[in-house]
């Protein structure tokens, strides 16, 4: 093997320890970041299971109020009185 073999594969590996120093660097920053995220990923889930279960609360609710307000309607049309305006 020549000298300059030699320099160019030792330059060589410097490099790639070089950029895996820096990847590593990188990737510690990055991964606190990328928690926070997935944190708040999760919480909107959350809230928007949440949100939907209410709103399927609500028109539960809302479709018993209007059930219980035909029948009240109901006993008027059958007499056929007509309400007042």
């Amino acid at each position: 093997m020549k000298i300059c073999d030699i320099r160019d594969k030792d330059e060589k590996q410097a490099l790639i320890d070089r950029q895996l120093r820096q990847r590593q660097d990188l990737q510690d920053q990055v991964q606190p970041i990328l928690r926070k995220h997935q944190n708040i990923i999760v919480q909107l889930k959350k809230d928007v299971a949440k949100y939907m279960e209410m709103g399927v609360l609500d028109h539960e609710a809302l479709q018993e109020n209007e059930s219980q307000l035909d029948k009240k309607k109901e006993p008027n049309r059958d007499q056929g009185n007509v309400p007042e305006m």
